[in-house]
């Protein structure tokens, strides 16, 4: 508080951000990054600031009968459950593997922040990046044809859209103004 008035002074915004104890996001460029399709940002935004509706979430507002999850019925539904631990997520990573080659999905949503912190700018984060939030608002969808239409579909035809999906928006991009870095990753892509 002292560096609000620190020139004699009294700054509202200096004021403001020393009463902040949340740390500033520096991970927001990559999440927002124009490779990802926009919906998937949303959703991998959402994840990360741990905001969607899980079943845990919910449960503080309104009574619900059963609080598991509606994918695999085996533990409560939180975020950590559906996007690290759930035996459906796992399986939709390893299908993705199949064709995206080996990444590494991190074991806890504190890991997969160090993650976007410590992210190099090369192709290869990129496109695994971008798969990464594909995966992340698929799983979601799933969940929610799960847990509304008490429908679910194979993880080979999720991994088969997340490639599609992510195949898609290097399309509509390719007709857009890009970099030479850029064009190179599309090209990349395109080649999966």
């Amino acid at each position: 508080m002292i560096e609000a008035g620190k020139t004699g002074t009294f700054k509202v915004k200096q004021f403001y951000q020393s009463l902040l104890t949340e740390l500033k996001i520096s991970f927001h460029k990559e999440i927002w990054h124009k490779l990802k399709v926009p919906k998937h940002r949303f959703i991998l935004w959402q994840v990360v600031h741990s905001n969607l509706l899980t079943r845990d979430l919910l449960a503080i507002f309104i009574h619900l009968d059963c609080l598991l999850c509606p994918v695999c019925e085996f533990d409560l539904e939180s975020h950590g459950h559906l996007f690290f631990a759930c035996p459906f997520t796992k399986k939709v990573i390893l299908e993705v593997t199949k064709w995206l080659g080996q990444f590494d999905w991190p074991p806890n949503l504190e890991e997969w922040l160090i993650g976007l912190k410590g992210r190099r700018n090369s192709l290869v984060t990129d496109i695994k990046s971008t798969v990464v939030a594909a995966v992340t608002y698929m799983v979601w969808c799933s969940r929610n044809n799960c847990a509304f239409e008490v429908f679910w579909e194979p993880t080979a035809v999720l991994s088969k859209r997340i490639n599609l999906s992510n195949k898609a928006r290097v399309i509509y991009l390719n007709h857009v103004k890009l970099k030479n870095k850029e064009k190179d990753v599309i090209n990349l892509i395109n080649n999966f």
